[in-house]
């Protein structure tokens, strides 16, 4: 070889790579590596490219893609890893390794060792894959890459302390897509549902307008595998950030009066847009007030809803049995008193509620077919000064 024709020998190289012709990259870099010509001239070029923000770039860029790139800055570095890679997609695993060592030896960086992690996943060899992806972010702690793929190996190995540690400190320094992205399956597997809790906390945490319809996909797939407490916690939070679908509320409806929240339920429902309360809307909300012994307004909500979908078969069903539940309260000798709870308890959840009472209760209870007496004037007055 001489100096002449050494970029005629690596736009070879290129070529072949490109072309997937592994054995004869391998055959002709590593010949071109033992080259005296080779080295004297590579040398030289080196000292001219002693830049580390040029070499950082160059190898960010090297270890993700395959062709195209300007080989000519470090033409080292590529050829030894035309090498390294011909030799991984030949299945010689341990001279692949074996050139990115040498390479790692003069080019410590981030970059190369996360290459490294990723041929040992790919090869199923999971702590070794760990330990070179840590590797990486001991070269470069801010390293976005090296974070991702330790995370997408823990959920994959199903390690969920480990995933939660590295989503976590990863966090800290940026939620990528791709690190929410494993959020999310992390906080939908099933096997992790111990820690599940966590990776919840940090969903909410980092809900945005640009995430919320995949939450809203992690929800339903935590009502599918029954998780009603975690997807009515989920759903309590999406609604309250404004995330206002009708699937969403029908899920975390239903999942809430499986764990009997029904205070939760109606404290959202009752913030309901009004142009949004259709059938559906007056069902959950009434069967909310039923399952909270509070029957008279279930009824005004069944009945709402009645007047949408007048042959509605649950609805009618919850009429009925809404009617024989406020008929019980009404022919019972405490039956002022039941009242009085019930409109006290709604007060917790409904402030427009009691603000409606403050100040026009007669109009109210006429509303329910109600009569004013002492007991209702006793607590209108209390309600004067007192904050509920």
């Amino acid at each position: 070889m001489t100096p002449e024709n050494i970029y005629a020998v690596l736009e070879t190289l290129e070529h072949d790579f490109a072309a997937e012709n592994f054995a004869q990259v391998l055959l002709r870099g590593e010949a071109l590596l033992q080259d005296p010509v080779w080295v004297e001239h590579n040398a030289a070029l080196g000292s001219a490219n002693e830049s580390q923000l040029l070499l950082s770039s160059f190898l960010n860029a090297v270890t993700t893609a395959t062709s195209d790139l300007v080989w000519r800055q470090f033409p080292e570095v590529q050829v030894r890893l035309w090498c390294a890679q011909s030799a991984y997609a030949l299945q010689d695993f341990e001279g692949a390794h074996a050139h990115l060592d040498t390479l790692m030896q003069h080019y410590p960086h981030a970059a190369l060792a996360q290459l490294k992690g990723h041929w040992y996943n790919a090869q199923g060899l999971t702590l070794d894959a760990l330990e070179a992806f840590a590797e990486a972010l001991k070269h470069d702690p801010l390293y976005m890459p090296a974070y991702e793929a330790m995370v997408t190996v823990a959920n994959i190995a199903q390690l969920p302390e480990l995933a939660f540690a590295l989503i976590q400190q990863a966090s800290q320094i940026q939620m990528t897509p791709r690190l929410l992205e494993e959020l999310l399956l992390a906080s939908g597997q099933e096997a992790f549902v111990s820690m599940r809790s966590l990776f919840l906390e940090l969903c909410v945490h980092y809900m945005s307008p640009s995430n919320q319809a995949l939450l809203g996909t992690l929800l339903t797939q935590l009502y599918a595998q029954e998780d009603y407490y975690h997807c009515t916690y989920l759903g309590f939070h999406l609604l309250s950030y404004g995330y206002w679908t009708e699937e969403v509320r029908h899920i975390y409806v239903l999942a809430a009066l499986h764990e009997k929240q029904m205070a939760q339920i109606l404290q959202l429902l009752l913030r309901w847009p009004s142009s949004a309360c259709d059938a559906l809307y007056c069902f959950h909300t009434g069967q909310a007030f039923l399952y909270w012994a509070m029957p008279h307004f279930a009824l005004e909500m069944f009945n709402q809803g009645l007047t949408q979908t007048p042959e509605d078969p649950a609805l009618l069903q919850a009429k009925a049995q809404a009617t024989t539940e406020a008929g019980k309260i009404n022919a019972s000798p405490e039956s002022e008193g039941e009242l009085l709870k019930a409109f006290l308890k709604r007060m917790t959840v409904d402030p427009a509620f009691k603000q409606d009472f403050i100040t026009q209760p007669q109009a109210l209870l006429l509303r329910y077919h109600l009569t004013w007496s002492n007991a209702w004037e006793r607590l209108w007055k209390m309600l004067q000064n007192t904050v509920i």
